[in-house]
């Protein structure tokens, strides 16, 4: 399930997640929807898009540590881990 690349990772709470050629033309006009938690469970992040290439996120705002991202597709969902160092 290597389909998403997160870069940089660790990151300072900037970060660009990209799908590779083949999800991307699946989910291409499709709404995605990106979730990130911390690891107490709390969303600190949320947002519903059509995901073009490539896509900045920015968490700046949040602590140091490693954080869960969601990424909800009309063809799954999945997870990936996210560690923030300033």
């Amino acid at each position: 399930d290597n389909w998403l690349r997160i870069y940089p990772n660790p990151n300072q709470g900037i970060f660009t997640i990209q799908m590779d050629n083949v999800k991307w033309l699946m989910a291409n006009g499709h709404t995605s929807t990106i979730e990130i938690y911390s690891m107490l469970g709390v969303k600190v992040y949320s947002t519903s898009t059509i995901i073009h290439q490539p896509l900045t996120i920015d968490v700046s705002s949040q602590p140091n540590g490693i954080y869960q991202m969601r990424v909800i597709t009309e063809n799954g969902i999945t997870n990936r881990k996210i560690v923030i160092s300033k």
